[in-house]
């Protein structure tokens, strides 16, 4: 049997990446950089996002930011995009709830860049840091398109290993939904 990550590497059109833009979602982008195991777990919808404090909170700045604009979500199978706006060029924005985890919010906007381009749509990003009143555009260049790319791929092995990859203790771990499938 051919594993996806496989399938990807066989050649380098958009088609290769296919299976990359069915299975993943930029969440899945995001949890990979902050913990595979997080990404393991929620693959298998094992978590308990929906009972988490901090999931609550991110949802209701996501409702309640940019009340003076309007605001459009853009749902595009398993990618949610959290608003677009234009301005002359499409801006694809996230709006994260402080910069706890910067890193892994510039690649869940890196790839949801690199998932509208896969669909023939230019355009660039926001990050909005919502308890720090701050913004940084974000682009995808050479040199991120590239980390990104390794990230999706091996994202897809993470996500098709059979068994979680092994708990790595850190201060991450104190606020997340899924402490209890490591430390309990």
């Amino acid at each position: 049997m051919t594993s996806s990550c496989e399938v990807i590497r066989t050649g380098d059109t958009a088609d290769d990446w296919s299976v990359a833009l069915e299975r993943l979602n930029g969440t899945m982008v995001n949890y990979y950089v902050v913990c595979k195991r997080k990404l393991w777990l929620f693959s298998r919808n094992l978590g308990r996002e929906q009972d988490s404090e901090l999931v609550t909170i991110g949802k209701l700045i996501h409702e309640s930011s940019f009340k003076r604009r309007e605001k459009e979500e853009l749902i595009l199978g398993r990618v949610k995009i959290d608003h677009t706006t234009r301005s002359g060029r499409l801006i694809v924005h996230e709006v994260k709830k402080s910069r706890s985890h910067p890193e892994a919010a510039r690649a869940q906007l890196h790839f949801y860049i690199w998932f509208l381009e896969r669909l023939g749509v230019t355009c660039e990003g926001q990050l909005h840091f919502y308890g720090e009143k701050q913004r940084e555009d974000v682009s995808l260049g050479p040199s991120e398109r590239a980390y990104l790319e390794a990230i999706i791929l091996d994202a897809l092995r993470t996500i098709d290993s059979p068994s979680s990859p092994e708990c790595q203790r850190s201060a991450l771990c104190r606020k997340c939904a899924y402490r209890d499938y490591c430390w309990a």
